[in-house]
Parts: structure tokens; C-alpha cells; sequence
């Protein structure tokens, strides 16, 4: 009959790894970095969405005929209003949506720990901690952020994803 482990008795069915527990980091890293490039997608959509309302309300508000703007007596908007709000609001969606690829990719190489991963994942750590323009929720991206950075400068972390043979 075998007798339980006595305390203080290490029981180890594998061996331990050398990089202690790099994969869970990096695996939470790439998981948040994909959730964060999610919300920077949807906004820009959104935006995207308002700008094309903004684009039909500046054509009807040009249309001869159209009401004038509350300056000039009427309670129309004026085209060049209409046009310039849209114009902030389509580079706000670019700016969301060229940030949303560069973490999505740098989520994806993380995640399957390619070749790049670490750059892929600092470039996309960087640009969730400089988002200005904020997304649907201002913390997920920066916060994404932030974890990546300070994830993929440990030591562990970093010889992990240069191994060939950790992949």
C-alpha cells in the first residue's frame, strides 16, 4: 500500500518549465490585447456610422431650398458644420480602426506565439497606453496596455517568446 506525501514532499509528474509561467502571461496578454482591438473596431464603426449621417445631413442642408443655419434666421444646419463634424469624426474612425488591426495582430501572434510576437505585442502595448481619442471604454485599452508593456519586458517572458522550441 502507498503512503500519502509527507508534508513538505514535492510531487512532480512533470518536469518544471524554464520559463516559469510566460505562456499564462502572454496568453492573458494576446486574450486582452484582442478584447481591447474589439472595442476600438466597434467604435470605429460607429463612428463610421456617424459620419455617413453626417455626410446625407450636410448634402440636404446644401440643397437649394434648404433652411439656413440658426444664425442666419432658420433652424436648418449649416453644410460646412455638418461637413467639418464629419470630418473629425471619419479621422477618429480611421484612427480606431488602424489601431484596432495593429492589436488584433499583435493579440493574434501573441496568442500563437509567432515569430514577431514580442515587437507585434510591444507596438500594440503602446498604441492602447496613446489612445487619445478613447474607445467605448477608456480603461480596457489602456489598461490592455499597460499589462502588455510590463508582461513582455520581464525576463522570463522575453526568452520565452525568442525560444523556437517553446512554440
Amino acid at each position: 500500500m502507498t503512503q500519502p506525501p509527507q508534508w513538505g514532499e514535492t510531487i512532480s509528474y512533470q518536469s518544471r518549465s524554464q520559463y516559469g509561467n510566460a505562456a499564462v502571461l502572454v496568453k492573458l496578454a494576446g486574450i486582452f490585447n484582442l478584447v481591447a482591438a474589439g472595442l476600438d473596431a466597434l467604435c470605429g464603426l460607429a463612428m463610421a456610422g456617424f459620419v455617413v449621417l453626417m455626410v446625407f445631413i450636410a448634402a440636404e442642408a446644401s440643397r437649394p431650398g434648404a433652411p439656413a443655419g440658426p444664425g442666419h434666421g432658420g433652424a436648418g444646419t449649416r453644410p460646412e458644420e455638418a461637413w467639418m463634424v464629419a470630418g473629425v469624426y471619419g479621422g477618429l474612425a480611421v484612427l480606431s480602426l488602424g489601431v484596432s488591426v495593429v492589436k488584433a495582430i499583435g493579440g493574434t501572434k501573441m496568442l500563437r506565439h509567432s515569430p514577431g510576437a514580442w515587437g507585434w505585442g510591444l507596438a500594440a502595448g503602446i498604441v492602447g497606453c496613446v489612445q487619445l481619442w478613447c474607445s467605448l471604454a477608456c480603461v480596457v485599452p489602456m489598461s490592455a496596455g499597460i499589462y502588455t508593456i510590463i508582461i513582455l519586458c520581464l525576463d522570463h517572458v522575453r526568452r520565452f517568446l525568442a525560444d523556437p522550441v517553446a512554440r
